[in-house]
C-alpha cells in the first residue's frame, strides 16, 4: 500500500529538481521515494504548480456506489424510526424484505450511524408530560398513612395503631389501635 509523502518531502524533490536538475532516478534515490512516485510528482507540480505540494486524499478510503448509499439511507431511516433496535437487528431485518439489496458489514454501519449523529443532531420527538405538581394545592388532596407496631404503653402492655394524617395541613384524621395478633 502506498504511503503518503508529506508536503516538506515534495517541496525538498522539486526543489532538487529545479536546482539541481537531478533525473527522476537520482531523485527517488536520494529521497527513498519510487520513481514512479517522484516522476508524478514532477509532472504534477509543472501543471498545477504549488497545488501538487499538498497531498490529494480524494481517492483515499472504499468507494461507496449508489446501491450501498441506498443501502446506508434505509438503516439509518429505521433507525430513525425505531432507535431502540440495534444495527445487527435492522440489518437482518432488512435482509429478509429486500434480498437482493447490497449490505455492508454491521460495524461499517455503527460507524457511518455514530459520525452522522454528531453531525445531525435531530431531535426526537417527545411526548407531552402532565405537569407534576410537588406542593398540593387544597386540604385531602393527598394522605398519609402509617402504622406503628408493638409499641409499649406505660402500663406495659402492647399495641399496635394506624393514624391517617392530611399532607397540607398535617392534621391527624383517624388514629386506630388494636391489640397485636399473635401469629
Amino acid at each position: 500500500m502506498g504511503k503518503a509523502i508529506s508536503a516538506s518531502l515534495r517541496l525538498e524533490i522539486i526543489n532538487a529538481r529545479q536546482k539541481e536538475k537531478l533525473s527522476y532516478r537520482s531523485l527517488a534515490e536520494r529521497f527513498k521515494v519510487n520513481y514512479n512516485t517522484v516522476r508524478r510528482l514532477i509532472l504534477l507540480h509543472q501543471q498545477k504548480g504549488k497545488l501538487a505540494l499538498s497531498p490529494n486524499y480524494s481517492n483515499c478510503g472504499r468507494p461507496i456506489n449508489s446501491n450501498a448509499e441506498k443501502a446506508y439511507r434505509l438503516v439509518r431511516l429505521i433507525r430513525y424510526f425505531y432507535p431502540q433496535w440495534g444495527v445487527p437487528y435492522i440489518l437482518m431485518r432488512i435482509e429478509i424484505t429486500f434480498p437482493n439489496l447490497d449490505l455492508q458489514s454491521i460495524r461499517h454501519y455503527q460507524r457511518r450511524l455514530k459520525k452522522d449523529f454528531y453531525r445531525h443532531k435531530v431531535a426526537a420527538s417527545t411526548i407531552p408530560i402532565e405537569p407534576v405538581f410537588n406542593d398540593l394545592l387544597l386540604p385531602h388532596d393527598e394522605w398519609q398513612i402509617d402504622a406503628k407496631e408493638q409499641i409499649k404503653l406505660a402500663s406495659g402492655t402492647r399495641t399496635c395503631y394506624l393514624n391517617v394524617t392530611d399532607k397540607k395541613t398535617n392534621a391527624l384524621l383517624k388514629a386506630k389501635t388494636f391489640p397485636p395478633r399473635m401469629d
